[in-house]
C-alpha cells in the first residue's frame, strides 16, 4: 500500500468515528455530511484533498502539541 492510500485510510477512519450529525462547510464548495466527506476522501477529488489536508494538519499540530496549549497560535511556546 502506498503512502497516499495509507493517509486516505487514516482520514477515512477518523471521519468514520465522528457522530452521524457532524458536517463541515468548505467555503463556496458547500456543506458536507459525514458520509459525503468520506466519499470525497475516497475519490480523491478536490474536496477530498481539502478534507485530507485539514485532517493531516490537525494531526501534525496534535503531534507538536499545538492543540494542547504547548504553543500559541503562531507556534511560539505558551
Amino acid at each position: 500500500m502506498d503512502q497516499e492510500q495509507e493517509i486516505k485510510n487514516l482520514v477515512i477512519a477518523r471521519l468514520g468515528v465522528l457522530p452521524e450529525d457532524i458536517g463541515i462547510s468548505i467555503g463556496s464548495s458547500g456543506s458536507f455530511n459525514k458520509e459525503e466527506m468520506i466519499a470525497h476522501v475516497k475519490s480523491g477529488d478536490e474536496i477530498g484533498q481539502k478534507i485530507t489536508k485539514v485532517e493531516m494538519d490537525f494531526l501534525k499540530g496534535l503531534k507538536q502539541g499545538v492543540h494542547y496549549g504547548k504553543e500559541d497560535h503562531l507556534g511560539n511556546p505558551a
